[in-house]
């Protein structure tokens, strides 16, 4: 937090949060005894999101690039480039960092989707600890489903559905109208998108 200008009484602050933690379990066979927690985040804290963003942003801010090359929210980074060989060696310094600081990029969750706008680039596999990522047509980001062909008829349809789902569920609507964020074709050249998870 220092590194990244957070003032020192909110540092104290959060360290006061921190330093006697403890928590419980509950279940349908009642609640745990209380234990303390020693690692990691509070889960629910409406603080830790924030936490994990400053910690992510500071370990690895002279490897990260300009969106779109480079995106990062919560515990998902999106990495884009034109080349199989470039996102690679991005990948490679990725993990070498993550890894160096205690967390691992989730070989589950980590997918490659090769985008084919008719330009020169072929596809190059991509590939963690050398085991080749699985190759996806579309995923998610941030709610707006991403597609290899740059259209946007599938995050359309997921738009609907779940509007579909919320009325039908009684819940309320919002009460303005609000624009959909649906993302478009950004280049005509090939390129390749990695979403790398954290477990």
């Amino acid at each position: 937090m220092k590194v990244k200008g957070v003032p020192g009484k909110y540092q104290r602050l959060v360290r006061a949060m921190y330093g006697r933690a403890s928590t419980y379990v509950r279940s349908a066979a009642g609640d745990s005894d209380e234990f303390s927690v020693a690692v990691g985040l509070h889960q629910g804290s409406a603080l830790s999101p924030y936490l994990f963003i400053l910690i992510m942003d500071a370990l690895t801010s002279d490897i990260q690039e300009e969106a779109p090359w480079c995106m990062l929210f919560a515990d998902d980074i999106i990495l884009v480039g034109e080349e199989g060989p470039e996102i690679q060696r991005r990948l490679a310094k990725w993990k070498e960092r993550l890894e160096n600081v205690g967390l691992k990029i989730s070989r589950t969750k980590t997918k490659h989707m090769f985008c084919d706008f008719g330009g020169s680039s072929d596809f190059t596999p991509i590939a963690l600890d050398g085991v080749s990522l699985p190759v996806c047509s579309d995923f998610k980001y941030l709610g707006s489903i991403l597609q290899n062909d740059g259209n946007i008829d599938r995050d359309v349809t997921n738009r609907i559905n779940a509007a579909i789902f919320i009325t039908s569920t009684g819940k309320n609507m919002p009460s303005k109208d609000h624009a959909l964020g649906i993302p478009f074709k950004l280049s005509d050249h090939p390129s390749n998108g990695l979403r790398l998870g954290l477990p």
